[in-house]
């Protein structure tokens, strides 16, 4: 039988679990100045600012004598395919587009990360090839 106390310890944690995520989907939804972090070896590469501007524009990167590219667009990104003998697998370019901080890109042959970060970004183009608008 379910007393009082029950109903109202039920109706505490839903709510506390509605308004975490709802505080979660804020954060991470209006949030601007989002960063795509390049990781490579287990050391960061790059940090590349993400805009919303409806433009595409696709940033290269290094790796292990090869290089990389993204694609950048609405403050979303993703891996372009590589060739089959770099990446033979092709899961990190058929993750398709991130755009949130708990979102990832993995190539595990190839040992590179992207992450999203919120917070101010800050552009390294020491490590960049190139940034080709499309």
């Amino acid at each position: 039988m379910i007393k009082r106390n029950d109903i109202i310890l039920i109706m505490s944690i839903l709510l506390i679990s509605i308004l975490g995520i709802y505080a979660i989907r804020m954060l991470d939804n209006g949030y601007t100045g989002k960063t795509a972090v390049i990781i490579i070896d287990g050391s960061e590469v790059s940090r590349i600012p993400i805009d919303n501007t409806s433009e595409e524009k696709t940033v290269s990167f290094n790796f292990r004598d090869n290089v990389g590219y993204l694609d950048i667009k609405d403050g979303a990104v993703r891996m372009k395919e590589m060739d089959i003998k770099i990446c033979p697998e092709k899961i990190c370019s058929e993750t398709g587009w991130i755009s949130k901080s708990y979102e990832s890109i993995v190539c595990l042959p190839n040992r590179i990360v992207v992450n999203i970060e919120n917070g101010k970004a800050v552009e390294d183009d020491n490590n960049l090839v190139d940034d080709i608008s499309s």
